[in-house]
């Protein structure tokens, strides 16, 4: 055998490994960019989630009715559950949407309809009032999430699926911030 042949057969092992590598690389690449895009993706959400929040919380009633009734932007349901630390479809029970409706609207941008909305607005008072009774961002979802004996051993955030509910849920929160128990 010439030397020549050796020496590609001996190359041949060392060179696979040097595409292997860089192909991973390639992989790896590819896949943290996808990573660092859905990354993006979640806090665009959850930004535009703190934005509606802050509109529904902090505007006037005749204004809140404007956006209720010109419907939320779906994205709003993604950055609601990346806030409050729960599945998103948590939030979809919470709003009354199916799992398969909201991952629709989802895809394809479709502006929630004004019941929806409300229910999504519902949802936005009263994690701002659970801010506001705790002081903390933190604590008041963690609260949101956890069970409570007040409400019958349910979380406060599973009774805002109903009007009633998240009366007696605000009911809680008023009496925390002025020194009651819950």
């Amino acid at each position: 055998m010439s030397t020549r042949k050796v020496a590609r057969r001996k190359a041949a092992p060392a060179a696979r490994e040097q595409r292997a590598t860089s192909s991973e690389v390639g992989r790896n690449g590819a896949g943290s960019a996808k990573k660092a895009g859905t990354r993006r993706a979640a806090q665009d959400a959850a930004s535009g989630w703190s934005m509606f929040r802050d509109a529904i919380v902090h505007e006037p009633p005749a204004a809140r009715i404007e956006h209720i009734r010109a419907g939320a932007q779906p994205g709003f349901l993604v950055g609601a559950a990346e806030t409050l630390g729960v599945s998103r479809e948590t939030i979809f029970r919470v709003v009354g949407l199916s799992v398969s409706t909201a991952n629709r609207k989802i895809a394809k941008q479709e502006t929630l309809d004004p019941l929806v909305t409300e229910r999504l607005a519902r949802l936005a008072v009263i994690e701002a009032e659970a801010q506001d009774a705790f002081g903390d961002a933190e604590i008041a979802r963690a609260w949101l999430r956890a069970k409570n004996i007040g409400l019958g051993g349910c979380t406060p955030l599973s009774m805002l699926d109903t009007d009633i509910g998240s009366r007696e849920v605000a009911k809680i929160l008023v009496a925390i911030a002025h020194g009651g128990v819950a």
